[in-house]
């Protein structure tokens, strides 16, 4: 890809390289981000690509997957499958390979999971300040703010989205954020918030981020840097 020259001021440089480490990333990956984000292109194809093709080897070891299956295998039309599989390996019909690759889906970037799991932080952390809340504060809140503290899912319609969603719900069967698994039950459709919220997740993170490194520049114990203020909350929600 062609080089794009940005000049900044070195205040603009810092800032950008300690959101970029904070974020644990680099200043281009970072402004990359931004970038397709105004343009509103995805960062990530998802889906189930079958390979375009397979070294002979590679042909061979599928071969004797499919030839130990289909032999243990009582099922007719189970037999079946494994030998007309047998068949499109040996003789390379590509096109055919979706059927063996059909269940494989592309990767989610390290960067991508990473952003799923900041995500989640927040929404734990500001979780548990809400919870901590008075009566009259959450309703000086408001009940659209507090909306917007609670984990609202991904779109299950986008392909980056969706498969970040897959990630949360393994995240949360493997005793991770288990705080979530209310937000992604058949309630609220498994997750699936009909609407895109990526770019909002981020703008709140970003946000998040910020008040963190002002509570702790402001000193306090470990625990009061996360406690945070209803003002704190307020301006985190609306940054959605």
């Amino acid at each position: 890809m062609p080089p794009l020259t940005i000049r900044v001021d070195d205040a603009t440089r810092r800032a950008l390289e300690e959101l970029a480490a904070s974020q644990r990333t680099n200043v281009s990956d970072l402004l990359r981000s931004q970038i397709n984000s105004l343009l509103g292109r995805e960062e990530e194809v998802g889906g189930r690509p079958a390979p375009v093709g397979l070294t002979k080897l590679q042909r061979q070891l599928l071969v004797q997957n499919h030839e130990i299956l289909a032999k243990l295998s009582k099922d007719r039309h189970d037999i079946e499958y494994h030998e007309s599989m047998i068949e499109v390996l040996q003789r390379g019909y590509t096109l055919e390979y979706e059927k063996e690759f059909g269940g494989i889906w592309e990767e989610l970037s390290p960067e991508n999971c990473r952003i799923v799991m900041d995500i989640l932080d927040m929404f734990r952390v500001c979780g548990a300040a809400v919870e901590k809340l008075t009566k009259k504060e959450r309703e000086t809140l408001g009940e659209d703010n507090l909306r917007e503290l609670s984990f609202g899912g991904f779109d299950g319609n986008d392909s980056v989205e969706i498969h970040m969603l897959g990630y949360v719900r393994h995240l949360v069967a493997t005793g991770r954020w288990g705080e979530v698994s209310t937000r992604i039950d058949d309630k609220h459709d498994g997750g699936n918030s009909h609407a895109p919220m990526l770019v909002s997740y981020r703008r709140m993170v970003v946000t998040y981020r910020a008040v963190l490194k002002e509570r702790r520049e402001a000193g306090g114990g470990f625990s009061s840097v996360y406690d945070f203020s209803l003002d704190d909350l307020e301006r985190i929600a609306k940054s959605a």
